[in-house]
């Protein structure tokens, strides 16, 4: 019932009394009197804002100003991010205004000492470390090395790399969300543990050199072929879709530093491309170790992937 249909309600009530009261002033005015106090209450009930309403707007504009931090950061600190330069102080263009902005990081300067520390005695051709807090996506340590200087300093923001076998993690989702897999679901394959062959994955023959393998030991020991053959049993092409834009591929995360997200091109059919892609076992699929990190902090929060950020703090001179 609107406030209208209550107004006309009580219009009718009150008229409808006084007419009937006849001569009695002063009961008319004690019943005028407790009608327009009902209707202001009703007034202030309907019209006023409720706690609740109150504090969604203000989380809304929180949200609202965050995000527009957000790329304001993004935009012009990425630059020197991308060089492993974290400056404390730096000139900011925000709402048209040059601005002085102290800056406080979110990154833990023992683990990230320790992490430089494991890459340098390790010296891959490439390597990086992010190490994230689950819960809240601050980025504790980014860490980087390689080689020869062919890429930007900071390799952890480059969504160039393979995502190999953390692929995986897509595809087992999906098989335990949709399809209601269990750890101890079987797959039955042919091949080897760690190869990828047209002929294997694409044949459902079972014969005398078939195995089966549980979802569980599959995916603890990365085996290619029963990921490929489980995608093509039980599973659509969609799915493998659906699932990766949840874990943040093919699609922009609103953070403080312009990483790159992951890419992928899943086929529409079930064919062999289809299974390289679900066990992971192409060059196709690409993402950022940020994105790694986003990938296993998701799984560690059932299902709820944090925004990673790095700026723990901003002010300008005021």
């Amino acid at each position: 019932m609107n406030l209208f249909t209550y107004f006309s309600c009580f219009e009718i009530i009150f008229f409808t009394t006084i007419e009937r009261m006849g001569k009695n002033s002063k009961l008319k005015i004690t019943l005028f009197s407790v009608l327009a106090l009902l209707l202001v209450t009703l007034f202030f009930y309907f019209v006023s804002e409720s706690p609740s309403e109150i504090a969604n707007q203000t989380v809304s504009r929180n949200r609202e100003q965050l995000q527009q931090f957000r790329k304001i950061f993004s935009a012009q600190l990425s630059p020197d991010f991308l060089k492993n330069n974290f400056p404390v102080l730096k000139e900011l263009q925000i709402n048209g205004e040059i601005k002085k902005v102290s800056l406080q990081y979110t990154l833990d300067p023992e683990l990230q000492m320790e992490a430089e520390k494991l890459l340098k005695s390790y010296k891959p051709d490439y390597g990086s470390v992010v190490i994230l807090n689950a819960k809240t996506g601050q980025i504790l340590t980014l860490a980087s090395y390689q080689k020869q200087k062919k890429l930007p300093d900071n390799l952890a923001m480059l969504g160039s790399f393979p995502a190999a076998s953390i692929f995986k993690i897509v595809t087992a989702t999906a098989a335990i969300d949709k399809y209601h897999f269990q750890p101890n679901s079987t797959i039955q394959f042919n091949g080897g543990n760690h190869t990828l062959y047209k002929k294997n994955v694409m044949s459902g023959t079972v014969n005398r050199w078939t195995r089966s393998m549980t979802l569980k030991e599959a995916f603890s020991r990365s085996i290619n072929t029963v990921f490929g053959r489980m995608v093509l049993e039980n599973m659509q092409p969609s799915d493998l879709s659906e699932y990766a834009h949840r874990y943040g591929f093919n699609l922009n995360v609103n953070s403080d530093i312009a990483f790159e997200t992951g890419t992928t091109q899943i086929p529409e059919e079930k064919n062999f491309e289809l299974a390289a892609i679900a066990s992971g076992f192409n060059k196709i699929t690409q993402m950022s170790p940020i994105q790694g990190a986003m990938i296993a902090a998701s799984v560690v929060q059932n299902g709820q992937m944090p925004v990673p950020y790095l700026i723990e703090k901003a002010m300008d001179e005021e």
